[in-house]
């Protein structure tokens, strides 16, 4: 079964340990760069709400990650954010459609 190629960008280090192993890293939630990412109880005004769903959410953070591919391997932004600056890798990895979960940005935040 062939699919499209998509991108992970990472430092040489970690894409050299990564490689050596045949095994790659799978982020958790709380070791993501953006503290509210997958955070969308920040939105709720009572803090006991907000505190539920944070505990839920460190929870899962134990058990389950996520990794992040791009479509595309020459977007300068996240060769800057997530290859060491410029100077990490990008390994490319043939996976089928159905596997991949788009991204979808909003305009404003919720």
């Amino acid at each position: 079964m062939s699919g499209q190629i998509f991108y992970h960008f990472l430092s040489s280090r970690n894409a050299i340990h990564d490689l050596e192993r045949k095994m790659i890293r799978v982020s958790r939630l709380d070791d993501l760069n953006d503290p509210f990412e997958l955070s969308p109880y920040l939105r709720f005004r009572d803090s006991k709400v907000r505190k539920r769903f944070h505990d839920v959410r460190k929870a899962i953070s134990k058990k389950h990650g996520l990794l992040c591919f791009s479509g595309s391997w020459n977007e300068p932004l996240l060769w800057g954010h997530y290859a060491d600056k410029h100077k990490g890798i990008a390994i490319g990895f043939e996976i089928s459609n159905y596997e991949i979960l788009p991204v979808e940005y909003m305009e404003k935040r919720v």
